[in-house]
């Protein structure tokens, strides 16, 4: 009996601060009642309190109105919008908050004249075609291959892995982390489609292929001997690369 009692005391010490009982004190209290029994009924006045939740329809912390504050950002000044720590202060709004309600970010657009603009719409309206029924529909674009170059570096300065316990660190070595070789692809991609004689599925993938030529070894090193063919990328792609 001491040491249910005394398990139940302890364990009011060490979880005063929350408002719910664990599940150590619901295991105290019911081995103190257990112990109280006779005949497996309890005596008359040994539950003496409502044991009902007090909880009752809608309960837990109410949310926050944050749209007037909100409304400020308009007026705050553009050099105390550029953290959110620094808008939480101007708008007196906690950061942690302000992260949940916008997480957008803003990229530089190009500015188009209204010649821009009217050659974006005359763009968009040949891609409208008319049926024979006399109703407008944009072009399927099944005969349309898109075409594009990019940039790829051979590594990046800084790189995160996932490792077990038991592996090491990869090694990365580069003679200088400020000039990394890249090399530049060309890309073309077309519309996905289905191909119902061969019966077969188009991913639209046509190929990606590299700017790069061979070229012969200059001097002996341990790598190679002076004179092996060796891949070196092209460092200034023109409009003639892209049509060889």
């Amino acid at each position: 009996m001491e040491n249910v009692e005394e398990n139940l005391l302890n364990s009011e010490k060490r979880d005063s601060k929350y408002k719910q009982i664990t599940k150590e004190q619901r295991q105290g209290i019911l081995e103190k009642l257990l112990q109280q029994m006779k005949e497996n009924k309890l005596k008359h006045g040994k539950i003496c309190a409502d044991v009902s939740s007090k909880k009752k329809k809608r309960c837990g912390r109410k949310p926050k109105e944050y749209s007037k504050n909100l409304a400020q950002i308009r007026n705050t000044p553009l050099n105390r919008r550029g953290t959110l720590r620094s808008l939480s202060v101007a708008i007196v709004i906690p950061k942690s908050t302000l992260f949940d309600i916008f997480k957008i970010s803003s990229t530089v657009k190009p500015t188009l004249t209204d010649k821009n603009k009217m050659d974006r719409l005359k763009f968009c309206l040949s891609k409208v075609n008319l049926a024979n029924n006399g109703d407008l529909l944009f072009d399927d674009l099944y005969d349309y291959v898109h075409i594009d170059k990019k940039w790829f570096y051979l590594t990046k300065v800084k790189r995160s892995y996932y490792l077990m316990l038991n592996e090491e660190n990869p090694e990365r070595n580069c003679k200088s982390k400020r000039f990394i070789t890249k090399i530049m692809f060309m890309a073309a991609v077309a519309r996905p489609r289905y191909d119902a004689h061969r019966k077969l599925y188009f991913d639209g993938k046509i190929g990606i292929w590299p700017f790069v030529y061979q070229a012969p070894a200059q001097r002996n090193s341990k790598n190679r001997a002076k004179g092996t063919m060796i891949t070196k990328n092209v460092e200034s792609v023109t409009a003639v690369h892209c049509k060889n």
